[in-house]
């Protein structure tokens, strides 16, 4: 049997905005100076991942709204449904493209990686600044830019740009140049995050590749354009998205262990861009799943959509080695490119009646 993840991007700009001011926060070792001579540091993304099992109250003193209480309460269990092909086949289809993650207002895969980077700015307004003789003094978040890349109409470019929009702070995204219609006649994706304020650059074919090699890289190969920036490499595949995936990881096991009978073999079906979800959800049931007491098994099995098995299995070394695992296992992925959300006559053909 098998357990599919619907990972589609749905998008609902939020109106509500957070204000800016500075706050301390370790830094990794890139670093240059900006005109006024402040250091322009890389944010480390380890320290955006913080705990968020025990949610603490934010009360916002405007508009009256427990922000982070509520974000938390309203991000639960997706939804899961049953499919039967041919009168033979049952799937699962567990439906985290009705997910929604409250205040940038996305959902999908990307809701479960973005989850730790809101939460966690969330949080720090909390903890206002000590040193301010003022009560009512707005905390920030604990960055205040951020940078990232990949291609014109990436779900991950909409992403940040509504979390950048619901946290008021900039978004600068590298792309290559925009093809002329899209220039001329920006829709999609392209549209909707410009709307929210995403600042382009473009480069040419070759500058784009020697700063993105085909070789995925989490290093930013450019120096930050803030004080406190935060690189996300293409797709958020970084250990930002680990909280986000580890829970996604236990509603699957919770849905295993509650429904398959004991002895059942169930293989988890996950689209991969990136493969940063399949990764990390394979990491955190491998480690379920060593307490489980039955007989059955539980295995993850990535579907590339952009690119084949070599690339993906690359990507996820270097996220593995990133999140400090490197040589673990690694979820099976197959060697078939299907094209996400575009139908193709071999994906049509599996739901022909004959």
């Amino acid at each position: 049997m098998l357990l599919s993840l619907s990972p589609s991007l749905a998008f609902r700009p939020s109106l509500r905005h957070l204000t800016s001011s500075s706050k301390y926060c370790a830094l990794t070792s890139i670093a240059s100076l900006d005109e006024s001579g402040v250091v322009n540091s890389w944010i480390d993304s380890s320290v955006i991942t913080q705990s968020i099992n025990e949610p603490n109250e934010v009360q916002d003193k405007k508009t009256g709204i427990a922000e982070f209480s509520d974000l938390i309460q309203n991000f639960s269990s997706s939804p899961v449904e049953k499919l039967i092909i041919r009168d033979s086949l049952l799937v699962y289809i567990k439906r985290d493209d009705l997910l929604r993650l409250r205040g940038p207002g996305i959902s999908g895969n990307k809701a479960r990686k973005m989850l730790s980077l809101i939460t966690s700015s969330l949080q720090s307004n909390s903890n206002p600044n000590p040193n301010s003789s003022s009560p009512d003094t707005t905390p920030t978040p604990p960055i205040n830019s951020l940078v990232s890349h990949g291609g014109h109409q990436s779900n991950a470019m909409l992403s940040l740009s509504a979390c950048s929009n619901y946290l008021s702070i900039p978004f600068t995204y590298y792309c290559k140049k925009l093809p002329r219609w899209l220039k001329n006649n920006p829709s999609g994706n392209y549209l909707r995050s410009k709307s929210l304020g995403m600042q382009v650059i473009q480069l040419s074919n070759e500058e784009y590749n020697n700063k993105f090699s085909i070789t995925p890289t989490n290093i930013p190969p450019f120096d930050p354009p803030t004080s406190k920036a935060l690189w996300v490499p293409q797709g958020g595949a970084s250990n930002l998205a680990v909280q986000g995936c580890e829970r996604l990881a236990g509603e699957i096991y919770d849905f295993y262990v509650s429904h398959f009978r004991e002895g059942s073999g169930v293989g988890v079906v996950i689209p991969c861009g990136t493969g940063c979800t399949a990764l990390l959800v394979h990491r955190e049931i491998n480690r379920l799943m060593e307490n489980y007491t039955g007989t059955g098994t539980l295995k993850v099995i990535g579907v590339g959509v952009c690119g084949g098995r070599k690339g993906i299995t690359a990507q996820m070394k270097l996220l593995s080695k990133e999140t400090g695992h490197e040589g673990e296992s690694l979820p099976e992925i197959i060697d078939c490119k299907i094209p996400f959300a575009k139908p193709v006559q071999n994906v049509v053909d599996v739901f022909q009646v004959r």
